[in-house]
This record gives C-alpha cells, structure tokens and sequence, in this order.
C-alpha cells in the first residue's frame, strides 16, 4: 500500500518532491527525478571485493575500468546509465579498491 506524503508526488513508483515557482507569471513544476543509478555503500564494497577476486589487486585504472564496466552491464539498469553516473561510480569504485 503505497502512502501519499503531502508535498510529494508519485513518480515511476517513487515519491518525489514538488515545489512551485513563478517563471514569468506562470506556474512551473519542478520534480526531482528518483535516483536510478545508485548503489549503496555496502553494494559498491562488493564490487571491489569480486573485482579482487575475479582480477586482483593490482589492475591498472583502465583494466579496473572494463572489468568494472563488464560488471555493471550485469546490474539492472546500469547498462542504460549517463556516461557521468558510470565515471563517477568508477571513480568511487576506484578509490576503495586502490585504497
């Protein structure tokens, strides 16, 4: 049973915030979108442990990188992911397995 949060929409399954603005005179609308692209902290420490495991230790970031990448296309939605979600995860990804 999905509850209605005042000052929130349903979007997509997802409750998001509404505000309202003047643009001119007129009403606008803004949502903010879910997030689809996230991972959690504890998902993003299993990536780096199969990665160790499957690759070890000591790739290179652009090795790092496809075998990264080759793991995201078996995520549910991440195959479709903005390039700036993919490189900023990399990036996030990157500095827990080099840390």
């Amino acid at each position: 049973m999905d509850r209605h949060v005042p000052g929130t929409e349903i979007f997509s399954g997802y409750a998001v915030a509404r505000t309202v603005d003047r643009l001119d005179g007129a009403p606008v609308v803004k949502r903010k979108a879910p997030t689809m692209y996230t991972l959690t902290t504890d998902q993003k420490q299993q990536l780096v442990e199969i990665l160790i495991d499957d690759f070890g230790e000591g790739m290179e970031f652009d090795d790092f990188t496809d075998a990264l990448l080759g793991l995201l296309d078996d995520i549910a939605g991440f195959e479709t992911a903005p390039q700036s979600v993919v490189d900023k995860l990399t990036q996030q990804i990157w500095r827990k397995y080099h840390g």
